[in-house]
């Protein structure tokens, strides 16, 4: 990640996502408004596609202000250096590829393990907009486009950026993980959320770029759209031994996507006595408003 003027970045670590937490409950509500005032019917795309651009708006206004505040350029404040090996976008690649197709089953053992507690997850249509013809373009510009590169801007540019110099790189990876995971408030999703937002902050910390990250999370999104496109079930037409062998190698570009990023020569920083309890204060708002979205989310 850019190392300049990172001891300014660090007050902004925690308290980035404090700020976003908090514009991002501002721009809800005032969408609620919105949506009321002028009877936008709430099962049209129109919906949701105001819907997705709540959170998008308020990273734009968090990194902003951050930007302004620390005086950064674009590129120090986002973390999206130029000057990035190749590899790393084939690392991004393959570790998409291998989470898509091989961990599919933790949303599932997500769901039944949530649902012993009286969970109720949405249909899987309720989120998508209609996909026939053209309408696929706006689809995936709303859904793959803007929420790769505007989430991995936020929370492996700003955040990751913002913290690893005190939390060290290894405890960024995680805590990253866990906000980003939280962030999106979706209880079925919990889990796998928080393994991609694992692995993009490690490839990020490695790359030193958000890049890779923004290119990976780009592909899972729109291969998610276009499997809802082409297969409305969801279901691949293969057969079985072809789906074992997707999984096999799905499984196989995972480990791989992993083992090659640990083995990266790329230094660590190491973490700095009180900089997880630090991170911790200057996020609590936002931990606490979007736990409490969580929630709200998980009873209905």
């Amino acid at each position: 990640m850019n190392t300049v003027n990172q001891s300014k970045l660090y007050s902004y670590g925690g308290l980035a996502f404090s700020i976003n937490t908090v514009v991002y409950v501002i721009l809800s509500l005032v969408f609620a408004i919105v949506i009321s005032m002028f009877g936008i019917d709430t099962q049209s795309d129109s919906y949701l596609y105001m819907g997705i651009m709540v959170s998008p708006v308020a990273i734009c206004i968090t990194v902003a202000t951050v930007k302004s505040t620390n005086k950064l350029t674009f590129l120090e404040a986002t973390g999206a250096s130029l000057k990035c090996h190749p590899k790393y976008y084939l690392i991004g690649i393959l570790l998409i590829f291998g989470m898509l197709f091989s961990l599919g089953w933790v949303n599932s053992v997500a769901v039944s393990f949530f649902e012993k507690y009286g969970y109720e997850p949405l249909p899987s249509d309720t989120y998508l907009p209609n996909l026939e013809g053209l309408n696929i373009i706006p689809a995936l510009i709303f859904m793959a486009v803007f929420p790769a590169v505007m989430e991995e801007t936020f929370f492996r540019g700003i955040l990751l950026n913002g913290i690893e110099e005190k939390v060290g790189s290894v405890g960024s990876v995680f805590l990253v993980g866990f906000c980003f995971s939280l962030f999106h408030g979706s209880p079925e999703q919990t889990l796998y959320q928080f393994i991609c937002g694992c692995g993009f902050a490690l490839l990020t910390v490695r790359a030193k770029s958000t890049l890779p990250a923004i290119l990976a999370h780009f592909l899972n999104n729109a291969l998610v759209v276009l499997i809802q496109k082409f297969f409305p079930d969801g279901m691949l037409p293969i057969t079985e031994e072809q789906s074992l062998l997707l999984v096999v190698f799905s499984m196989a570009s995972l480990a791989g996507a992993i083992v090659w990023l640990v083995l990266d020569k790329t230094e660590l920083k190491k973490e700095q006595k009180g900089g997880v309890g630090a991170f911790f204060i200057c996020a609590s708002v936002g931990i606490i408003i979007m736990s409490i979205m969580w929630f709200i989310s998980f009873i209905g």
